[in-house]
Order: structure tokens, then sequence, then C-alpha cells
């Protein structure tokens, strides 16, 4: 057993040198190792068969042939037991990513003194994940697709710690929730993306980033100020909150704040729709700085306020030309702008960030504070068919209602998408408390949000006021800003104009070697259907030839961003053909025309950048 465990040992070593140092190597003293029926070695710990007594690595085969190769790109294995689904599984699979999570470092180790392991050990997308805290496990499954994710969870292997690795479970089904409405949310807005990031794109590369206010913050507290029905309990307070903290509003928000003769340091508006825009209607704030992303809609950008910074963007358009002009600075997407607001003072370096009615539910069955932009829409597009009550009813039952708390423990109203709103606020919130930053809230009638903790307004009041800090903080930033634009500069960064025409020459490209390949496609499903034959062979030499042009290719980047998602691909390709031949080719010309059709949309919208 000791050779075996030493040379299993060798090879988690070699494979996982950062881990082997910080575990102890010690076999479980619980697990007891005892012959299968079938020779192989099975397990027992505290009464519990963890593997068949008769034929493991037959179970495993079973108990892991679920995996669909085409829906599926990782498979998550809670509960290690002695690795034999893994193991198969890394076999079956070579191409897939495998993620091993064990809260008992005994039981992995118990593991390597059973058998040789070189087969899993040596498979090239393999991740162990040790650990008796289930954030960080969580915060390593992240970094896949949570969508994509196949979870294993034998009962037998998580019995001794079932709760904790629910809570694993659990977090990969919220992330996978939000990325299905973030998958939804492209597929729903791409055009107007796109329509709204060409005209606006020789303008947004004249902005500053906020990359400038990167660590800037120093002692200062952030309050950022949401549109909940709580902020009402909070407007006698807000020229002091003014006074004694950076207030970043949302734009909801901004109206109210405005009705009460305060002006924000920084109003955050980042969301596509015409709709969003009306929020700034009529509005001015020349002593706020406006966050926006290069997507919004064109006015957003005419705002009157004292200026206008972008934060880097989250669509394709914007994504590509970044990478060539410099970014402007990431802030966290959490399906709302008060996650961006949120992420804004954290990126910022606020060791303490106050919330202001993050509600995320509906406190007295309101949905905003009275005179944001969403009420006051709501009273003038009432009338005595549909009142505003009415409109305001329908939003909160416009998705499946349930009962939570909020921070004095009474019961609130909430719905599933302020579920996946809390949820990225509760894992985000503990993440930037690990490294010092600590979030409150303001106001006891929001929704209780781990991680979030409550903070009178009374104690708030008691900090001091920033007095000159508040100039500090923003000659900071522009000495900050200096140095960015130096390093541009020493990086030769292109001018804008230069990667404009190097895109649009991209896109002509892609066009000519798409439409060969769309010919070739359509022709080949022609042929098939009336002669049954065709030299196939010849016509996939040719086809994957115009995949190389487009890959070994400058364009090959530009590609990417026309290139069709497989959620789309998916809903185009339902009626194929049965006949294997004929599907393929109607499938790669499906993906062709895709192409196509994107790249003369590109053109179409840029022709007057």
């Amino acid at each position: 057993m000791n050779s075996i465990l030493n040379t299993n040992l060798e090879f988690f070593r070699q494979r996982f040198p950062a881990l082997y140092e910080i575990t102890d190597r010690k076999p479980s003293e619980t697990a007891v190792l005892s012959p299968a029926k079938n020779g192989e070695l099975t397990a027992c710990e505290n009464g519990l068969w963890l593997h068949s007594r008769y034929n493991p690595s037959s179970e495993a085969e079973k108990l892991t042939e679920d995996f669909d190769e085409d829906l599926h790109e990782t498979a998550l294995f809670l509960g290690c037991g002695l690795l034999y689904a893994p193991e198969v599984f890394a076999e079956k699979h070579p191409d897939a990513n495998i993620i091993i999570v064990e809260k008992d470092q005994g039981t992995f180790f118990s593991a390597l003194e059973s058998r040789n392991l070189e087969k899993l050990f040596t498979h090239k997308k393999l991740a162990i994940v040790l650990t008796e805290d289930a954030e960080n496990a969580s915060s390593v499954i992240k970094n896949y697709p949570a969508s994509k994710i196949k979870i294993f969870a034998f009962p037998n292997l998580i019995q001794k710690n079932r709760e904790w690795y629910a809570t694993i479970i659990q977090s990969v089904k919220k992330t996978a929730e939000r990325e299905k409405v973030n998958t939804k949310t492209l597929e729903k807005f791409s055009s107007l993306w796109l329509k709204n990031s060409c005209k606006n794109l020789r303008y947004s590369f004249t902005l500053d980033g906020v990359n400038k206010f990167h660590q800037t913050a120093g002692n200062i507290p952030f309050t950022v100020i949401a549109a909940g029905p709580s902020l009402e309990t909070l407007i006698p307070y807000l020229k002091e909150i003014k006074r004694k903290s950076i207030i970043v509003c949302v734009d909801t928000a901004l109206h109210a704040l405005l009705a009460n003769d305060i002006q924000p340091d920084f109003v955050v508006l980042v969301d596509p729709q015409y709709i969003c825009a009306l929020h700034l209607e009529f509005l001015s704030a020349p002593e706020s700085i406006l966050i926006a992303e290069s997507a919004v809609y064109p006015s957003v950008l005419r705002f009157n306020c004292k200026e206008t910074i972008l934060c880097s963007s989250n669509f394709p358009m914007g994504k590509y030309f970044e990478n060539l002009l410099g970014e402007k600075g990431r802030l966290g997407a959490g399906g709302s702008v008060a996650t961006v607001a949120w992420d804004f003072a954290r990126y910022c370096g606020a060791k303490q960030i106050f919330m202001a009615a993050l509600d995320l539910g509906f406190p007295g069955k309101q949905t905003h504070i009275k005179g944001s932009q969403f009420e006051e829409k709501a009273h003038v597009t009432s009338d005595r068919m549909t009142p505003a009550e009415t409109f305001s009813a329908n939003y909160i039952m416009s998705a499946p209602l349930k009962k939570a708390v909020n921070y004095d423990q009474k019961e609130i109203l909430t719905d599933l998408r302020m579920s996946i709103f809390s949820s990225w606020f509760e894992a985000s919130c503990k993440n930037a408390e690990n490294s010092g930053q600590k979030t409150y809230s303001l106001t006891k009638e929001s929704l209780a949000i781990n991680g979030i903790t409550p903070f009178s307004i009374e104690e708030f009041l008691k900090l001091e006021d920033l007095g000159t800090k508040r100039s500090e903080f923003y000659s900071n930033a522009a000495a900050q800003n200096l140095s960015i634009k130096r390093q541009l500069k020493e990086n030769n960064t292109p001018d804008f104009d230069t990667v404009l025409e190097s895109f649009t020459e991209n896109l002509d490209f892609l066009i000519q070697t798409a439409e060969e390949g769309y010919s070739l496609c359509r022709n080949a499903v022609t042929t098939l259907k009336k002669h049954k034959q065709l030299n196939l062979s010849s016509v996939f030499i040719k086809l994957d030839g115009i995949d190389r042009k487009i890959l070994t290719s400058s364009a090959k980047n530009a590609a990417a961003l026309v290139f069709p998602t497989k959620e789309q691909l998916d809903s185009l390709c339902t009626n194929l053909s049965e006949d294997k031949n004929i599907r393929q080719f109607e499938y790669s010309g499906i993906v062709y025309e895709c192409i196509l059709k994107a790249c003369r949309a590109y053109l179409s919208q840029l022709k007057d950048c």
C-alpha cells in the first residue's frame, strides 16, 4: 500500500505542487479498505459503503454514462471516494474538464493509497479542490461555465458532509441561472447593442475610463444609492451622507436625489435600452460624473454632467476595440445596475461600502421610491383603466413571488429575479470582505443578504466629514489617468481610425470567405439530394481550407464577433435532413450564412462611424 500511496503522491505533487505543499497527505483514519468480489478495492466509512462491494469500476461506468458532450463541458465530482468515477470518466472523455471537490482531505489521500491513479492524474483538464471552505470551492468552480457543468454527487460519497456539498450545488445552480439570463439577454438585445455600439464607437474612445479611479479611495467610505422604496427613509439624511462619503447613485434613483437638491458624485447607467436612457431625460447634474458603457443609447453620452467616463464593455464590439485601443476598466455585471454601482465602489478600493435602498424586494408592496423615474413613468402612462397602481402590480407579479426577511427579520416579498441579484451580492460581498472591504446596509427594510451587515443611520452620522479628502480623491484619479495615457503612448497603441480600417477590411475578408463556404455547402446539398452521390472528401478538403483561412488570418478575432452562439445554432438547426452527409453540409451552410449576415450588419452600422 505504501508504494502505491507514494507513487500517487508523486503524481499529485508533479501535477498540483502548490496544493501538495498545503496538505498533510494523511489517509483517513475512519475509511476501511477491503477487496470487492471482483478483486478491486472498495471502501467503507462509518458503516457506509462508498462503492459497490462487487464491482466498483463497473458501477462507476454506469454512474457516469449520462454525460452528454453536446450539452456539457465539465464534470463536477462532489466527494471523491476511491476516485473510481473520475478515473473512468477521464478515460472516456479526454477533452472534458474534470473538477473533483472533497471536503475531507483524509478521504482523498485514502483514495491515493488504494491503487495506481496515473490515468486520472495525467488527464489534461483535471482540477482538484481540497478545502473545508465551501466558498473557496465555489470560487474555483465559477471559472467554468455553470450551464455546461454536469454534477455528479453520489449519495454515499457526500453523506458525511451533505449540507456542505448542498451549498456548492446551490451555488452552481444559481450561477447557471444567471448565465441563462445573460444568454437570453444577449439574444434579445444583440442588434440593439450593435447599433448603439457603432453609433457611439468613435466618440466613446475619446472618453476616459473608470480605471483612473482604480484603488484611489484610500479610507474614504462609499455609499451606493439604489432606487428601492426604503430610500424614502434616508431622504432627510442625504446631505449628511454626502458630507461623509462618496455617493454612487443608480440611474433610476437620480431623479429622487436631484429633487432633494443632492447631486451624487457618480451616476451609473449601463443598460443599452432606450427606456433606460429616459431615466436621465430632462435631468441635469453638472457636479456628477456619469459612468456609462459604450453600448448605451446614444443620448446617454450627451447627458449634462461634470464628466462622462466608461467602464469596459461587456458586449462584443466594445471588447474588440478595447483590446486594441486600451481597456477602460472592467466592472462586475450581476444583471442589475446596482451590482455595477457596488462593484465600482469596490474597484475604487473603498474599505467601507454602504448600500442604501438595495431592497431587492417589495417592502410595503412598493417597487421603487416615490419620485424615481420608474414611478414617474407609471403616473405619466396611467389612465382610468390602467392607474399607476396597476403598473406597479404588474411589475411585482411579473415573476414568481416568494417570502423572505429584511434586516429586522420581518417578512418581505421578493421574486426569482431579485434572488439572482441577491446571490450575486452575497458571493461578491463575501469575497470583497476577504480583501478587507466590508459592505453594510443603511436601510433595515431591505432584503437581508448574507455578507451585508446592517448599519444604523445614527451610527453612520457619527463618521467624520470628508473635508479635503474628496478633492484629494479626484486629484489622485487625475494623476493616475495621466499615467494610463502615458503608458498607452509608450506601448505604441494604434489610433482609432487605423483599428477601424483594419476591422472593416477583416469583415470584407470574412464575407468573401463565408460566401465561398456557403456556396460549396449549398451546391453539395443540392447534388446529394438530386444524384445521391458526391465526392465528399474533395468538398470537405475545400471546406477545411476555408476554415483554416479564417482561423489563420488577422480576421480571426473579428470572426469571434460574428460567429453564432450554440444556442442560436440549435434554434436554426431543428429541421436538418436525416441523411448524415446532407445534414453536415446543411449545418455548415447555416454557420456560414450566420457569419455573412453578421458581417453585413456590422458593415451597415459602421458606414457612418
